[in-house]
């Protein structure tokens, strides 16, 4: 609830520039790198893979970001995505522009703080208010951006904003940092991966080499149940797409699908098992990979995702940290380049040369993850907790609790 001491206005009123972006033709890194929704992750600008785009000076003086202009996906092949958003603030000094599948919202800055918008749009109340304004077209998820900008937004004085502002910036740095740790623990076994096996692209340790599908019971890909099964369901099996493969993690997202329980039986193939390898092989997540952990549940697969399950002798952590590799991770990118996204098969993935340490070898790694997963459960715990800290600083910011007029 929003106290109610504070007048609200339309967030259309309160915007200097509201306006989709631009695209062009593919480019290289001489050209402008321009943002997308996979850009924005958690209300955080990510650079990890950014596209550039050729585009003429004129339209990119035009589309160019500044310091506090708030990103909005406005359309994406996900209803989860929709309506995500980040606020931009340049990280090198370049000059960054944003894709046609973005919105940018600029504030009058002298009468409404941008960082206290951005807060409050990633607020519970402005999410429950984004569930009631998105709708399907064209089997894209699109945002009304009409309205989208008739929602009301608090109006506290600007120096109320910019206390709220500053509290809530001030809790999600703390947040930043445990994830910052939690990076350095997966760079950890990255980094001790090399060191115990060495880089794949020149095997300096001299492992046999061996194709995949010499070390593997199978290697094929899920598929959708056809809408006439009527299989989908509020709960029951959990149906994993490439949004649930994260590196290392299989996650419940928040818009999880589910299949009908009574239907497990039908769909052998797409039957999950306990340290089953998960690979995404379509789009932009193309390599992203995770161990199955049995303890999630029963689940079933989509055709985006390729189950690979190792045999005796292969263990499935050392499998995983393989495919992660920069050496695996440029191949994957490189043959699986096709038409209009990355796409690769089961085919490709069977004939993957694979270097072949001792299982002694491999069993010191996965004793090694075992210790690592431990440490990164209790992390995840203090992630948790900050996380619900974090979101009851935003309730109590927005009734008007944590600062005083």
């Amino acid at each position: 609830m929003i106290n109610k001491s504070w007048k609200k206005a339309p967030l259309s009123e309160l915007l200097e520039l509201n306006e989709s972006g631009t695209w062009g033709d593919e480019g290289d890194s001489n050209d402008f790198p321009v943002l997308r929704s996979s850009n924005i992750h958690e209300g955080r600008l990510v650079l990890d893979d950014v596209a550039y785009r050729k585009i003429s000076e004129k339209i990119a003086e035009r589309y160019k970001l500044e310091d506090g202009d708030i990103l909005v996906t406005k359309s994406s092949g996900s209803s989860h995505l929709i309506g995500k958003s980040c606020l931009f603030l340049n990280p090198d000094n370049k000059i960054y522009l944003f894709s046609n599948f973005t919105q940018r919202l600029r504030t009058k800055k002298e009468t409404f703080d941008s960082q206290f918008l951005y807060y409050f749009l990633n607020s519970p109340i402005a999410k429950t208010t984004l569930k009631k304004i998105s709708n399907t077209t064209s089997g894209l998820r699109n945002l009304s951006m009409k309205d989208y900008a008739r929602q009301l937004i608090p109006l506290p004085p600007l120096f109320i904003q910019q206390q709220i502002a500053a509290i809530l910036e001030k809790a999600d740095a703390a947040r930043g940092k445990r994830r910052q740790a939690n990076q350095l623990t997966e760079q950890f076994l990255q980094s001790a991966f090399l060191e115990m096996f060495g880089d794949p692209a020149t095997n300096p340790k001299g492992w046999e080499i061996k194709q995949l599908a010499e070390l593997a019971h199978e290697i094929h890909p899920g598929s959708t149940p056809k809408e006439e099964l009527n299989a989908f369901a509020d709960e029951g099996i959990i149906f994993l797409r490439s949004e649930n493969i994260l590196n290392k993690k299989v996650k419940i997202s928040e818009n999880q699908r589910y299949i009908k329980v009574q239907l497990y039986d039908d769909f052998p193939r797409l039957q999950v098992k306990n340290e089953d390898v998960l690979i995404n092989i379509i789009g932009a997540s193309i390599g992203r990979c995770a161990v199955f952990d049995g303890n999630l549940g029963r689940a079933l697969l989509n055709q985006n995702i390729c189950l690979i399950r190792c045999n005796n002798n292969l263990f499935p952590n050392y499998l995983c940290n393989y495919f992660l590799t920069d050496y695996c991770q440029g191949f994957f990118k490189g043959t699986g380049r096709g038409g209009a996204q990355y796409a690769l098969n089961a085919k490709i993935l069977a004939d993957l040369k694979v270097p072949y340490p001792s299982l002694s070898e491999q069993q010191k790694f996965a004793a090694l993850v075992e210790k690592v997963e431990s440490l990164r459960a209790r992390q995840r715990q203090s992630e948790q907790e900050l996380e619900h800290l974090f979101h009851s600083l935003m309730q109590r910011a927005f009734r008007g609790e944590l600062v005083r007029e």
